[in-house]
């Protein structure tokens, strides 16, 4: 069939299917939709439906509907500073029966269950008969209708079995933690080893000297590196990809459960993979001195850079070597003559002019520290470490960049759809809040900057005290990015065409558009897709947020029972006219503290100052600012603490 030509920008761009709109008999002018229901902790929620992207539903226009049900919404207003405002007639449909809860209180009739699914701080209640002896405390799986009557299913353990925070964020979120037998089957069927066939099919790149740079704890290699340097002093870098798209074949058992999971989920010490281990940590993963599938993005660059040529092929490669990060870093900085060095040292080189290339479009660079909690083999929390964003981890993100940019290129001047990764500019209130940040910390932006202003900002800010802070305000006012079929280009990058590609053992998007490369791809709905594992990118990142929070937590709980006066410095993060937010340094761990907590005077706000200032006494407390603050009180059920200056 031929497919009719479109320009590159618009790429796997589909109209969407139109249901019947109903029309609201109260008010004609605004309709009733249907959606899917994101919903807030706090209680309020997101309606997605194909006509608005979102529409916003107060707390108490909710209606006990829940979080990821399908409903009918009611549009009421289109004023609100939040968009399209609506409330919900009805639920349709309920996609998770199953929840996990902690015992919160009792009665002599019922248990209070609090589930975060439900928002808010209001409990269910379990009627006593209806399950085992419970205490407060602990943590349960049971249940629900759409009228929320709770069922108990099975007993996880009390909140102090840390052990058992993985088993209880798994269920909380619907991450599933078990494979289907059948779909370890046919990752089992697919040996331990390469066929010669298939090998003889590929292009052979078993000569390049092919490496991974990995965290220390990394088992699943999705990509290894080579470079070669030719008689022009120029580049011929190879980002060589596990080819996990040739064991996961469209319509198999593989394929079905890879596309519900959407990506793998990382907790502390554990990995809930995508991909089954015999596929994840052994077949696709790309181990050194053995044989391995890849896709191999084979980039020609001039001595400045320059991209001058690209080669996208099936291949088979064996990496030399595997290196950790630490490890890669220490062999950069001593003197001495190593295996595989001056390959290191020819990737840095690269790689800075990519850096350098990425700088000159406007993309900034944050280069922040990532901060690791290491816990035993109970689930206990020991220590947080801070991983430096150093040259190693930067040098692999570059070439990741260049290569799922190179992809998304390709396919789009072949015509082809393809779900791509969207990141747009931020909402104009939010990049207002931003430059009022700045402004607090001494950087001055106009009220509507371009990219080359927010780097110039950055640029004056680097080494200074106010950088972390500047760079976590700006990431705080972008958007989270999600896959489409419709290409609006990457904001933070500043690419017109981006995709993932790069990590198809680890996420879904990666395997179609490997699919898409070769010709395989099925005749699914990408568009269905793209928003399903945008749904369930959010979901394992709220999963991985919520069980670092509660480890840190009981890192903190341990602390404070044995030095309860203990202070703690805190950066302040906000500045509202009732309460002050911060956020303890090292621990990253967020805390308010309400007006009436300050001091005995009375706090008047400047918002431009982002600032509370006492009329007395003139103390001030401004975004940014230092302030030491004691931990009054730990509560793990609702994980959280109650702080005081």
């Amino acid at each position: 069939m031929s497919r009719k030509k479109r320009s590159p920008s618009k790429v796997g761009r589909k109209k969407p299917r139109k249901k019947p709109v109903k029309t609201n008999p109260a008010n004609t002018s605004y309709p009733i939709l249907v959606g899917k229901l994101s919903l807030h902790p706090k209680g309020f929620g997101f309606v997605r439906t194909e006509e608005e992207k979102d529409i916003f539903i107060p707390k108490k226009w909710t209606q006990e509907a829940i979080d990821r049900d399908v409903v009918e919404v009611e549009i009421t207003s289109y004023d609100s500073p939040k968009g399209p405002e609506g409330k919900i007639r009805k639920i349709l449909e309920r996609l998770q029966s199953q929840f996990a809860g902690i015992i919160t209180g009792k009665s002599s009739t019922t248990y209070q269950v609090f589930v975060s699914a439900f928002g808010g701080d209001v409990p269910i209640d379990l009627p006593i008969k209806k399950a085992p002896l419970l205490a407060i405390g602990d943590r349960i799986v049971l249940s629900v209708s759409r009228k929320k009557i709770g069922a108990f299913i099975a007993h996880i353990g009390p909140i102090t079995n840390a052990y058992a925070d993985t088993d209880f964020f798994c269920k909380e979120y619907a991450i599933s933690q078990e494979f289907p037998k059948e779909c370890l089957q046919e990752a089992k069927n697919w040996g331990k080893t390469i066929p010669k066939e298939e090998k003889k099919r590929r292009v052979d790149l078993t000569h390049l000297n092919a490496m991974t740079i990995d965290p220390e704890t990394a088992k699943d290699f999705d990509d290894a590196l080579s470079i070669e340097i030719d008689d022009k002093g120029e580049y011929h870098l190879g980002v060589h990809i596990a080819d996990a798209a040739h064991y996961v074949q469209p319509g198999s058992s593989l394929d079905t459960e890879a596309k519900k999971r959407g990506n793998s989920t990382y907790f502390p010490n554990v990995c809930i993979p995508m991909l089954p281990e015999a596929l994840s940590n052994k077949l696709c993963s790309l181990q050194p001195k053995v044989l391995r599938l890849t896709v191999s993005v084979l980039m020609h660059f001039a001595k400045d850079g320059e991209l001058l040529d690209t080669a996208i092929v099936r291949s088979v490669i064996k990496s030399r070597k595997r290196w950790t990060y630490p490890e890669a870093l220490s062999c950069l900085e001593n003197k001495k003559k190593r295996p595989y060095k001056n390959e290191l040292e020819q990737l840095v080189k690269l790689a800075l002019l990519l850096k350098g290339q990425r700088k000159e479009r406007g993309s900034i660079d944050f280069s922040l520290a990532d901060t690791k909690i290491l816990v035993d083999e109970k689930g206990e929390p020991q220590k947080l470490i801070q991983e430096e964003y150093d040259i190693t981890h930067q040098l692999v993100e570059e070439f990741m960049l260049k290569a799922n940019e190179v992809v998304a290129l390709s396919l789009a001047k072949k015509n082809l759809p393809v779900i791509y990764r969207i990141h747009e500019a931020p909402k104009q209130d939010h990049l207002q809040d931003f430059i009022q940040s700045a402004a607090a910390l001494g950087f001055i932006l106009p009220p509507e900057p371009t990219a080359k202003d927010i780097q110039e900002v950055f640029q004056e800010a680097k080494g200074s005290k106010g950088f972390e802070r500047l760079s976590i305000s700006f990431i705080r006012a972008m958007r989270l990015a999600f896959y489409s079929v419709e290409n609006m280009g990457h904001y933070g990058l500043k690419l017109s065409h981006y995709t993932h590609f790069t990590s198809p053992i680890r996420r879904y998007a990666d395997l179609t558009v490997q699919r898409a490369l070769f010709g395989e791809d099925s005749a699914e709905n990408l568009e269905e897709i793209a928003q399903h594992i945008s749904d369930q990118e959010r979901r394992s990142m709220k999963a991985e947020n919520h069980i670092l929070l509660l480890k840190k937590l009981r890192l903190v709980q341990k602390t404070h029972e044995k030095h309860p006066q203990k202070r703690y410095e805190a950066v302040v993060t906000s500045v509202k006219p009732y309460a002050l937010f911060f956020e303890l340094k090292q621990l990253y761990l967020a805390g308010s503290l309400h007006l009436s907590q300050l001091t005995k005077d009375y706090f008047v706000f400047y918002p431009k100052k982002q600032a509370l200032i006492g009329e007395k006494t003139q103390i001030t407390y401004a975004f940014g600012m230092e302030i030491s603050v004691r931990i009054k009180e730990i509560d793990l059920l609702s994980q959280t603490i109650k702080f005081c200056l």
